[in-house]
């Protein structure tokens, strides 16, 4: 699955990176050499059983427990943007999607 400069770009801003050129080329042939890994590695036969030793059938729940609550502030100390209350995001659905 090819990876295009703009969706490098796009991810990078969603995570708030500024990239140059440079570092675009770089993050896109990393990413493209990842995406082609997982694919060598989703193709590795398993045994029947493979499925019983995956993390996800272990029970890793605890019981859920209140506890003391950050202080509002400093939760929101390092936020890039706040309205003094709540943290402030870009939207990234489209709102005709929300239906």
């Amino acid at each position: 699955m090819p990876i295009d400069a703009d969706e490098v770009r796009r991810l990078a801003k969603l995570a708030r990176l500024e990239l140059d050129e440079a570092e675009v080329d770089r993050l896109q042939r990393d990413l493209e050499r990842i995406v082609e890994l997982v694919d060598v590695i989703r193709k590795v036969p398993l045994p029947p059983d493979a499925e019983s030793l995956t993390y996800f059938d272990s029970d890793v729940h605890r019981e859920d427990r209140s506890g003391e609550c950050l202080p509002q502030d400093d939760a929101l100390f390092n936020a890039p943007e706040t309205d003094g209350r709540f943290f402030l995001v870009p939207r990234i659905l489209d709102p005709e999607e929300d239906s």
